[in-house]
């Protein structure tokens, strides 16, 4: 088409404008626009995107009317009925060459007094593809938010990178996304995860070299390493590709593929920005791994720690620098009498109470000096009784300075008194032994005024008044003699043969022996035996003392009124887990006060009238040496001994288990 001639156009210099600096501001703006005389429609100025878009030459589109340039024609005045208000209408605009096409015009006001209208051309297609621009940007901040909140609640980082992928597929339209993890220059890049188009599974080192600045691969492009080859043979049009870390530690590369003939407009963006929240995500993990590691050993060392403190048998308590208490072992609780809770933020010196020593030994800790071993000190207790101790102060340092106090002590009560008892056995040994040589000694000056007493009584009248007198010396002289005796049995040491035993047989032929005197002291006999009982590991004549003075007492006692003595053998597991033999002897006497139960195996202690108080020492000595034990319980009505001896491995069947009883006659 060719523009119609037009009236003179109007003098510039008349113009009550700047017009260079109109023109300059049309050419920035950012859409097409042009600047007319709404009073004739004749238009003034045009920028270069007007020209572009129309096709014509500035001479042209600055000579021409809006008839000339926009169609329909009588749609153009209404570009101008309003004063203030911007107008926008769509209309076609006329290009050179080409047919019209939809346009968007939107008229602003400049200056009414100069009928100056400014005049903003937009394509109906550009609209279209900002719209769509604008769409695309608003589901891309969509998919970026949702994949934020899936990186955070992802439970692992293979899981957080697949979901980023798939997300990245959906913002991209990639055929093929993938992410490779370093692994070493050995073993170069391992693929770690992927979705779409299956790409290599390792790939050299040299190929992240290749790609440590990000970069577009097409079809038509030199393959610069093994991804790009494996590309090719996919039929993978377009690659794009952009390292994990930074130049100073590449860490992966972050590979999407596409097969359209050409790559995406922002493809490359992109990748760069899926690669830099896959090297957030693998840091985020990273950090959270590595703070879970050393959370997980803090708890495994202080758990060790824990079980440890309260494990060891030596005392510990805590201080911090300032000597306050932090916690005490379960042991330091019990030896002093304080717990961890309630002593924790008091001095330390408060409830570690002694001599001067100790003093001194804390104002070294606070100048960084450990002190080993300090005995012969005795601390205090909660309740004011002191104990000896050895105790260990131990500052600990971190970085040159004093950060805890460790004080270590032992309660060295108990060895004490394990001292003071061994001292004890020892003066009793040394006086047994003079014990013995003494019983010794007077045996013959005891039998030299026995005999001599017989002899004064042979020459005396058997009606003199003095034979009572020497009855009564001989008897005393016959006591002695079985105290002597007694005391050189007890202080006797031997050492006892052993052989296998059948205790039930034993037990058996005793009180056959002894039947005529049970039956004298109107005493019945109940003699009960467990099937299967094992033999034991015992010295015959010694366990026939045993039970002949268990025995005797139980007669004894039961000498007012007679009454039954229960024997009864089985076997049992005791509380050590082995198998042993127990007998109990039970009575129907009297009983035993509570007060004197604990004296009764003590050497020398009686009740009885005329009795030396050895016999029960004795039995508890045998019974030690053949490795068992032996009890007594008694009530009102009733006294039970029981020994127990250690059960050898069973060999043959014993007793059938059958009652035997001796009646009296």
């Amino acid at each position: 088409m060719s523009f119609a001639p037009s009236s003179p156009k109007p003098s510039r210099t008349n113009e009550q404008f700047n017009q260079a600096e109109m023109e300059r501001l049309v050419e920035l703006l950012p859409q097409a626009a042009i600047l007319v005389n709404g009073k004739s429609q004749q238009v003034l100025l045009a920028n270069n995107k007007i020209l572009t878009l129309s096709g014509f030459s500035r001479h042209e589109m600055e000579t021409a009317r809006l008839s000339a340039i926009f169609q329909p024609v009588e749609a153009i005045a209404s570009l101008f009925q309003s004063d203030a208000e911007p107008v926008s209408l769509e209309l076609e605009l006329v290009r050179r060459g080409y047919p019209p096409i939809a346009v968007v015009v939107e008229t602003r006001v400049i200056s009414l007094r100069h009928n100056r209208y400014l005049i903003q051309v937009t394509s109906k297609d550009e609209l279209i593809l900002k719209s769509a621009e604008e769409h695309w940007k608003t589901q891309i901040w969509g998919y970026l938010q949702q994949l934020s909140s899936d990186l955070i609640s992802s439970p692992d980082l293979h899981t957080a990178w697949k979901l980023m992928l798939r997300s990245g597929q959906l913002i991209t339209s990639a055929d093929t996304l993938a992410i490779y993890s370093l692994q070493s220059e050995d073993l170069g890049l391992l693929r770690t995860v992927a979705i779409g188009i299956e790409l290599p599974e390792q790939l050299p080192t040299s190929d992240l070299m290749h790609l440590r600045n990000g970069r577009v691969w097409q079809l038509h492009q030199r393959s610069l390493g093994m991804l790009h080859r494996a590309a090719r043979e996919r039929e993978i049009s377009c690659l794009a590709s952009a390292p994990l870390g930074n130049q100073k530690g590449l860490t992966g590369l972050l590979v999407l593929g596409w097969r359209q003939p050409t790559a995406p407009q922002s493809c490359l963006s992109m990748t760069k920005l899926l690669a830099f929240l896959a090297d957030l995500t693998l840091q985020k993990y990273t950090h959270r791994d590595l703070q879970q590691a050393m959370l997980n050993q803090s708890l495994r060392i202080e758990q060790i720690f824990l079980v440890l403190q309260n494990a060891i048998h030596d005392n510990l308590v805590v201080l911090d620098a300032a000597f306050k208490v932090l916690w005490l072992n379960r042991a330091a609780e019990i030896t002093l009498g304080y717990t961890s809770q309630e002593v924790a933020g008091h001095s330390g010196e408060s409830i570690l109470v002694g001599p001067d020593q100790l003093a001194q030994a804390f104002e070294l800790a606070r100048q960084g000096i450990p002190t080993d071993n300090l005995t012969g000190l005795h601390l205090v207790r909660r309740d004011g009784n002191t104990f000896l101790a050895q105790i260990s102060i131990l500052p600990s340092r971190v970085a040159d300075r004093l950060d805890a106090i460790l004080v270590l002590f032992q309660d060295l009560s108990e060895a004490e008194r394990i001292q003071e008892h061994s001292r004890q056995l020892e003066d009793r040994a040394v006086l047994g032994e003079v014990t013995a040589v003494f019983a010794h000694e007077v045996r013959n000056p005891i039998n030299n005024i026995s005999t001599g007493l017989q002899l004064i009584s042979l020459n005396l009248p058997a009606q003199d008044p003095n034979q009572e007198t020497l009855s009564r010396l001989q008897q005393d002289c016959d006591r002695l003699e079985e105290l002597m005796k007694s005391v050189l049995a007890f202080s006797r040491h031997t050492d006892y043969v052993m052989e296998p035993l059948d205790l039930g047989q034993l037990i058996r032929r005793l009180l056959e022996r002894m039947r005529p005197r049970l039956s004298a002291a109107r005493v019945t006999a109940d003699l009960q035996i467990a099937k299967d009982l094992p033999e034991i590991s015992g010295n015959p004549r010694a366990l026939e003392q045993v039970f002949s003075n268990l025995f005797n007492n139980a007669m004894q006692a039961m000498s007012e009124n007679g009454g039954t003595m229960t024997v009864k053998l089985r076997s049992l597991e005791a509380s050590s887990g082995r198998r042993v033999v127990e007998t109990s002897v039970s009575d129907t006497g009297p009983g035993i006060p509570p007060e004197i139960l604990d004296r009764i195996f003590q050497p020398f202690y009686t009740t009885k009238t005329g009795g030396t108080g050895i016999g029960l020492a004795i039995t508890k000595r045998i019974v030690t040496a053949h490795k068992g034990n032996i009890q007594v319980r008694s009530i009102p009505g009733a006294t039970v001994f029981t020994v127990q001896f250690t059960a050898l491995p069973v060999r043959h069947h014993g007793e059938d288990g059958s009652l035997w009883n001796i009646q009296p006659t």
